[in-house]
């Protein structure tokens, strides 16, 4: 039935939606790992460079600060897309079950009008 076809249909994109959300998150945790590793790195070669151990500066921390802002900032607006791409492909899903189920309508309703001109 209609109904059972766009509770389905609800359910699969629900499940869609939770898996990007997870997926965002790994992938978030992942450059958060990236960065650091790549922050300690960088320290580490600049340290044995200058023959110093290593130091956080202010701006250096301020700096990885910054650009965690901008990649989680990134993040949020990709989010937000893929959000609106699913809610309008929902949108455009709904516009066609309503069409196809006028379709029906319609066909069912000339096919009792056939049906009752040959009685």
């Amino acid at each position: 039935s209609v109904e059972e076809a766009s509770s389905k249909r609800e359910r699969v994109l629900r499940g869609l939606v939770e898996h990007l959300r997870a997926q965002r998150e790994q992938e978030r945790q992942r450059a958060l790992e990236a960065e650091v590793a790549t922050t300690e790195l960088e320290q580490r070669i600049s340290a044995e460079e200058s023959g110093r151990p290593p130091a956080p500066t202010k701006g250096a921390q301020r700096k990885a600060a910054l650009q965690a802002e901008k990649k989680v900032a990134a993040e949020m607006r990709k989010r937000r897309q893929q959000e609106d791409q699913l809610r309008s492909l929902k949108e455009r899903a709904q516009l066609a079950l309503k069409e196809a189920s006028k379709t029906r309508d319609e066909a069912e309703a000339e096919a009792i009008s056939v049906k009752a001109q040959h009685l």
